[in-house]
């Protein structure tokens, strides 16, 4: 009998057990969450975390970060949320999942983005966990350039060839510029 003929005439318990599972590499699993508000005059206004860590240390990103074994990815995108910026109790709806080689560093990490509009809602945002700030920036769209501005702090990109271009020294951490792009998109910013 060869390979896949023994295979079959396992029972599934003898199929795992003898499964090989380092023959496929696997992803890491990430939540990441943009959160967005009703701001001045009109404006939205999207919550950014200042990252306290490497890799981007410095950088401004979404909150978001691993899923830990036992949760789903919503909530781990929830508790990633409240353990970077003290925000909790909002609902939260999927983007899409962000999965280009290379979007981070540390190796082969796929994320899964979402999107929360709480409109007027008050909530205040603290940062926590690894995250050195967080903060509400202003965003504005005109035609394809994202604007992101908090005091003297401005952040301007475009999406090309589906990477972020950057107009500004100061960028996204990881492939967030695509990611909020996406969430502009789907409330039409």
């Amino acid at each position: 009998m060869n390979e896949k003929q023994t295979e079959r005439s396992l029972s599934e318990a003898e199929f795992l057990k003898s499964y090989f599972r380092d023959e496929y590499p696997r992803p890491s699993l990430t939540a990441d969450i943009a959160v967005f508000k009703d701001g001045n005059e009109g404006k939205k206004e999207i919550l950014l975390i200042k990252r306290k860590n490497h890799p981007f240390k410095g950088s401004y990103a979404l909150p978001g970060g691993f899923a830990n074994p036992g949760e789903t990815i919503k909530e781990t995108a929830q508790r990633e949320l409240y353990e970077e910026t003290k925000v909790e109790n909002i609902s939260i709806r999927p983007i899409d999942m962000f999965t280009k080689p290379g979007r981070d560093p540390r190796g082969w990490v796929v994320t899964y983005a979402f999107l929360a509009d709480i409109g007027k809602t008050p909530i205040q945002a603290v940062a926590g966990d690894d995250a050195a700030e967080a903060i509400w920036f202003e965003i504005s769209r005109k035609n394809d350039i994202i604007t992101l501005e908090y005091n003297d702090i401005k952040i301007e990109f475009e999406i090309r060839n589906g990477s972020t271009v950057y107009k500004t020294d100061t960028t996204l951490a990881f492939d967030h510029g695509e990611i909020l792009s996406a969430a502009c998109g789907l409330l039409k910013i």
